[in-house]
């Protein structure tokens, strides 16, 4: 089985047979996978800048971690964190339109 996944350090694809071996230490057992394209990375990245990292949205710690788990580890998570419902929208539309 090959796994691709982005780093967000270097911001290269990588493709391993092994994906346990270079999984994301934020990757959490039981919390569902999510694939995405190219388009909706990009995306989610332009949300963390916005809700997280300090940006002019940044309410809480759960909206940063929110969305650098879908990026990072390519999961999920919204179960694990308190995330401001504006985040939670905008992230379900970015979700939603893989375009």
């Amino acid at each position: 089985m090959r796994t691709d996944y982005s780093s967000r350090a270097s911001g290269k694809r990588i493709t391993t047979s092994n994906p346990t071996m270079n999984r994301s230490h934020t990757y959490e057992k039981g919390c569902p996978e999510v694939t995405l394209t190219d388009t909706q990375e990009r995306k989610l990245d332009d949300l963390w800048h916005i809700y997280g990292n300090n940006g002019p949205k940044h309410t809480t710690r759960g909206n940063h971690y929110f969305i650098q788990r879908f990026l990072d580890a390519g999961q999920d998570q919204r179960s694990k964190y308190e995330v401001a419902q504006e985040c939670l929208d905008a992230v379900d539309a970015v979700l939603a339109d893989p375009t």
